[in-house]
């Protein structure tokens, strides 16, 4: 997962204020998706409910790529 186009597109308010955090802190979707409320006080990210804005779209984000997944999963066995 591109982090950097993610934010844009999908929290662009948040990526204005926060994406350079991102990108200097080199998050990647692998990490991206293990970031904690606490990691993002760490990174600097101070305002609560930008945390928890960030968090819901990680999350978001996550869900629909477990979905799609499973999708394909269910999809391809169907002919197996």
């Amino acid at each position: 997962m591109d982090v950097e186009e993610w934010l844009r597109r999908r929290l662009p308010t948040l990526f204005t204020k926060y994406g350079a955090i991102f990108m200097e802190n080199n998050i990647t979707g692998r990490v991206l998706v293990e970031i904690t409320d606490t990691s993002l006080c760490e990174l600097g990210i101070l305002d609560c409910d930008h945390r928890q804005e960030l968090l819901h779209g990680i999350l978001r984000e996550k869900l629909r790529s477990d979905l799609e997944e499973l999708t394909n999963i269910a999809s391809s066995s169907r002919f197996t």
